[in-house]
Parts: C-alpha cells; sequence; structure tokens
C-alpha cells in the first residue's frame, strides 16, 4: 500500500511525535508498504524540499511558522497548512497515486486539504487524534467553552473528524468523548507506539557535569506546558528537600518553562535543576543515566492523555512515577504491569509516598523490567501498523 504520512512537525524536532512518525514509517516499509512523509518547512520563502532520510521520503513544503511564536500567529498560519498540501499535491503525480492518508493531529487544520483530495483521487484516511483540540484548552481554563474562538475550532475539528475514514484515539478513556457524536463508529483505539529496538548505552555524562553519582534521578522530558500542571512536580520536589539522595531534572520548553525557573528561586529547590530541549540522541543519552520517569497531567482534563514521553522511560526500562487526571487509564495500565507508581492528581501526599518508594533501587529494577513489558506488550510499533492497515482494508 502507498501510504502518505501528514504531519504538522517532524524532525529534528526535539519533540516525541516526531520520533513515533519516524518510527512508524520505518514499520510500515518492514510491512511491504511505502511511506512518504509530508510536512511543513516553517519557511513561507523556502522552496519545496524532497529528501531521503533513513530510508523515508519525506517532503517539506511551504508554511510559516508553527513553533515558538504567538498562539494568534500560529493559528493562523496552521489555518493555512491545507493550501501548502493541496499546492504541493496539485503539481506533484506521484502523490496523487497514494492509497492511505494517514493524518496525524495536532492540528486540526487537515480537514480541508483531505476532503479535497478524496473528491479527486481514490484514498482512504486515517486520522491518528493524540490530544483532543480544543477540548483540553477548555478543561484546562484557557479558553472558554462558548467563546468565538472556541466556536471557530469547532468548525475546523468536526471538519478534520468528517474526512477521516477511521479516528484512532490514544487510549480506550478517549472514547466517551466521542459516545454521543455521528463519528462514533469511526473511532478505534490506537494507542502510542514505540520501536522496540535495543537503547543506545552511551550516556551524556549529566552525574559526572554535576556530580550526582550518587542521587537517584527523577527525570521529566518533553513538552513543559500549561496542559501538564508542571506546579505538580514542583510541589513534589519541594516536599522531596528532606530526600538528600533525590535530585530532579526537567528538560524541554513550553509555556510553563518560566514558571519553573521562577518556582525553583522562590523555593530554593537545589534538589532542580530545568535545562532547555536538546537533539533526540543526546536526549536518550541523558535519560539513560536517570532513574526514574515522570509523568503530570492537568487535573481539570476531561479527555484522556497518554504522554508521548511515557514511550521513551518504557524502553530505557526506566520506572514511571505518574500523577494524572482522574479516569485516566495509566491508573490501570501502570499497576497491571507493575511498570511505576500512579497517583491522581492532586493527591500530594500519595504522589509524595509513591517518589519515596522509587528511592529503592530493587523497587526500581522490578519497575522498570515492567515498563518494558507494557512497552512490549501495548506499545510495539508492529501492531500499530498492523491495526492501521487491518481498519482500512
Amino acid at each position: 500500500m502507498k501510504i502518505l504520512l501528514l504531519v504538522d512537525d517532524y524532525l529534528p524536532s526535539t519533540k516525541s511525535a516526531p520520533l513515533m512518525i519516524q518510527q512508524l514509517g520505518h514499520a510500515f516499509l518492514r510491512h511491504g508498504d511505502s511511506a512518504t512523509i509530508l510536512a511543513p518547512s516553517g519557511r513561507f520563502f523556502w522552496k519545496t524540499q524532497k529528501t531521503e532520510e533513513n530510508g523515508l521520503t519525506v517532503i517539506r513544503f511551504r508554511s510559516g511558522r508553527l513553533k515558538n511564536i504567538g498562539k494568534i500567529r500560529r493559528a493562523f498560519n496552521e489555518l493555512l497548512l491545507p493550501l501548502g498540501v493541496l499546492g504541493y499535491w496539485f503539481f506533484n503525480h506521484e502523490i496523487r497515486r497514494t492509497e492511505l492518508i494517514v493524518s496525524y493531529t495536532p492540528t486540526i487544520f487537515w480537514g480541508p486539504a483531505i476532503r479535497i483530495i478524496k473528491l479527486f483521487q481514490k484514498t482512504k484516511n486515517y486520522m491518528i487524534l493524540r490530544d483532543i483540540f480544543p477540548q483540553w484548552v477548555v478543561d484546562s481554563g484557557i479558553i472558554r467553552e462558548h467563546s468565538p474562538i472556541t466556536r471557530f475550532f469547532r468548525v475546523f475539528e468536526n471538519i478534520n473528524y468528517a474526512a477521516a475514514d477511521i479516528i484512532g484515539v490514544q487510549s480506550p478513556g478517549c472514547r466517551t468523548y466521542f459516545q454521543n457524536s455521528s463519528y462514533q463508529k469511526k473511532v478505534k483505539t490506537l494507542y502510542n507506539w514505540v520501536e522496540l529496538a535495543p537503547s543506545d548505552t552511551q550516556t551524556f555524562g549529566i552525574r559526572k557535569q554535576y556530580h550526582w553519582d550518587n542521587k537517584v534521578i527523577f527525570f521529566y522530558g518533553g513538552n513543559i506546558g500549561l496542559a501538564q500542571d508542571m506546579d505538580n512536580l514542583m510541589r513534589l520536589a519541594r516536599a522531596m528537600k528532606d530526600y538528600p539522595q533525590a535530585q530532579f531534572l526537567f528538560v524541554g520548553k513550553g509555556d510553563a518553562f518560566d514558571l519553573l525557573k521562577d518556582r525553583i528561586t522562590e523555593w530554593d529547590l537545589t534538589n532542580t535543576l530545568l535545562l532547555p530541549p536538546v537533539p533526540q540522541e543526546e536526549y536518550y543519552q541523558m535519560l539513560e543515566e536517570c532513574d526514574v520517569g515522570m509523568i503530570t497531567l492537568h487535573p481539570n482534563h476531561k479527555t484522556q492523555n497518554i504522554p508521548g514521553k511515557l514511550l521513551g522511560y518504557m524502553t530505557r526500562c526506566k520506572p514511571v512515577l505518574a500523577s494524572v487526571n482522574p479516569k485516566n487509564d495509566l491508573l490501570n495500565l501502570i499497576p497491571q504491569f507493575n511498570s511505576g507508581l500512579v497517583s491522581v492528581n492532586p493527591d500530594d501526599e500519595t504522589l509524595l509516598n509513591n517518589a519515596i518508594s522509587l528511592l529503592d533501587p530493587n523497587t526500581r529494577k522490578k519497575k522498570g523490567k515492567g515498563a518494558y513489558d507494557m512497552a512490549k506488550n501495548v506499545f510495539d510499533v508492529n501492531t500499530t501498523v498492523k491495526d492501521i492497515i487491518s481498519a482500512v482494508t
């Protein structure tokens, strides 16, 4: 099958989604399909480029910047993405032989382009729905439910769903969002995925650099945003000041980055280090030296989310310390595989007790093995490919 992977962000981005897309593309190739990645370049005046990267064909079309800019400008540039897709599709005969478009959202603006393409050629669309936008920003209190901006986003959300033949949500709990909608029959569970390749045994040298040889490092890597409720982990770091062996390391960027900087200073968190994002290779070398992978999600989320950072933790056999929104599927998955310890945000006491438990090396070893077992049984990318192909054939 000839497959087009439509994404709004790709490598060398340091986020988890671009690496997931690369691994998905490789898995399609192993399955005997062809896979092309189509992504915005983030540059209006840059000619469309076609390259071969790690065995995959990658096409970057002209677009405005989507990252590290103001919200209004980003929304405008995302709104123009369908024009970039259609512009490339109109002048490229090869892409018109695509049998399956796998669109990754966010963004919610792929729908108009996909609907037009489907009018002119026989293709199907499997939409991989991760963050349910704009619902999660409404739940977080960033925008109001009945505001004009929310209604604007709802229009494109529905166009996106209507253009899809299958909507793959990231956990069973997400399916409840569609239970009273006309799209309900399209919805299937498609977990996040990871390639179960041997991990890179190289290390970043962060223990030596910061003299952390005797520390238990609690690591958070990825988006440092409002949806994550980063204050949750800041409160944990403050409560763990009485345990000198505990060290907290945050690596990434996002809307809450400055909040973390302020908290570290305000609360005198000498046990906490905040670093900007690093390239993927350095990220995993850094993760190799850490002991526990942390996850936090805002308690007001009504939709469910399994963060992509979990994938790196699992493949590196790191036990998971999670504090999530009520009814999140990780509340069942983590105990099922004994892959870490999980609590409901904002239960600070349980989160603290869980972190203290993970100071024990034997506990970390057992739960680290469980984390890898969870990756193998639930999040294997080869299973993801089979699920996608079977859903559209």
